[in-house]
């Protein structure tokens, strides 16, 4: 996988700020003016250097338009995911495993608050010396809407003042990543040192090039510096870049070919996994004589897809067309449950109402191919992610790694 590494903590204020403190009728409820997580009952988790793998931590942050969070894993337990502390406040009786995508600027323009404690406190305000301060919510498809979009946009703040949109974002980013490291360190038996954690930050498909160019711009105003995984429907492309200095400019330093390893993989397993079932030559015949009903069929399937995540404990469940139901019946002469009995396979059941059950070991292995190949695309590119001469000479610490989602 790509080396990701640590931040420099002294690249994390935006260039001509001072830290200085918030005067406010209420008071900040931390250092920061942010809301003190609840500690976790997580066990803690010995880091280990380890040869092949220079970080010890990933933490990937979901920078979404009305909420947004972060999860992370060690190394030494990948298969472990731990998901951001619950935040204390918010809305009663809704899980506050994320934090409300707003932000709050103090007069002066210094940070003050982000999620809960943002829209809380600016709405504790008095009305009056509101008006002073900058409070900005959902401005994440900001970015996204813009057909102009360069570094010098501005966002709009609810009192009518504005900042450059960069700005915001990297006073978000860098929120994330310092509580995200608080959290990740308080699990961490021994001290993590800033070069072992690698950072990922999604990146919507749907948003143009100059949305994509300016949310890493964001990140290296956050202290990052990042490789671009593209992860498509069809396939997986890889970028290196490295910012110039001290224009600032991108240099695209290798440009990696995706290979076919998209999330069309994920439907081939399904349609492989059906074949299995009812056969490669029924499946076939199907797909020729039934066009209609196939494409159906993988509506729903997609449908379902889309809400697949590892965390899930129930089934899903795939609507199967009555087409495929009545030409099975009528090419095999049995009926779709005697089929799914007949082989044997205990991942998948049949419900009465007409639907394929896919369990949660079901949608694993059907996934599980295509991530595979995912991470051996990246194990295998050509871009020298671990050799000592690209970290030093390309790619000094830190650097970031944004991964693009498309699923379709």
């Amino acid at each position: 996988m790509a080396d990701e590494v640590q931040p420099d903590s002294n690249n994390l204020q935006i260039p001509g700020e001072a830290v200085s403190t918030p005067s406010s009728p209420a008071t900040a409820r931390s250092d920061c003016g942010i809301t003190p997580l609840t500690p976790s009952a997580s066990p803690r988790v010995e880091v280990r250097p380890r040869m092949a793998c220079p970080f010890s931590v990933v933490v990937a942050i979901d920078f979404g338009t009305t909420s947004s969070g972060y999860a992370f894993s060690f190394t030494q337990d990948s298969e472990a995911i731990h998901m951001m502390k619950r935040w204390e406040g918010g809305d009663p009786g809704v899980a506050n495993q994320k934090s409300p995508t707003c932000l709050l600027l103090t007069p002066d323009l210094r940070f003050h608050s982000f999620g809960f404690s943002a829209r809380d406190f600016y709405h504790d305000l008095d009305p009056e010396e509101a008006q002073h301060w900058l409070y900005f919510d959902k401005f994440k498809m900001k970015i996204h809407s813009t057909s102009d979009l360069t570094m010098e946009t501005e966002l709009e703040a609810v009192n009518g003042r504005k900042v450059r949109a960069i700005e915001v974002f990297a006073h978000a980013l860098r929120f994330f990543r310092e509580h995200a490291l608080k959290e990740v360190k308080d699990q961490s038996s021994s001290v993590l040192e800033g070069e072992e954690v690698r950072w990922v930050i999604t990146v919507p498909a749907v948003w143009r090039q100059p949305a994509k160019q300016f949310m890493r711009e964001a990140a290296y105003l956050a202290g990052d510096r990042y490789v671009v995984a593209d992860c498509g429907g069809g396939t997986v492309d890889l970028t290196v870049h490295q910012i110039e200095q001290p224009q600032g400019t991108l240099k695209e330093l290798y440009k990696v070919s995706g290979g076919p390893h998209g999330a069309v993989g994920v439907d081939l397993a399904f349609e492989a996994m059906l074949c299995q079932i009812f056969g490669e030559d029924f499946i076939q015949s199907f797909k020729v004589k039934r066009p209609a009903a196939w494409v159906d069929l993988m509506i729903a399937f997609e449908a379902r897809k889309r809400t697949a995540w590892p965390g899930r404990a129930n089934a899903l469940n795939i609507s199967l067309p009555f087409s495929f139901i009545d030409y099975y019946k009528r090419h095999r002469g049995q009926s779709v449950e005697a089929a799914l009995r007949r082989s044997n396979m205990k991942i998948v059941k049949w419900s009465s109402q007409g639907m394929l059950r896919l369990t949660q070991e079901a949608m694993n292995e059907l996934f599980q191919p295509t991530i595979c190949n995912i991470v051996k695309h990246i194990d295998h590119s050509p871009v020298p992610f671990a050799e000592k001469q690209f970290q030093s000479m390309m790619f000094p610490p830190p650097y970031i790694i944004i991964v693009q989602c498309s699923w379709k």
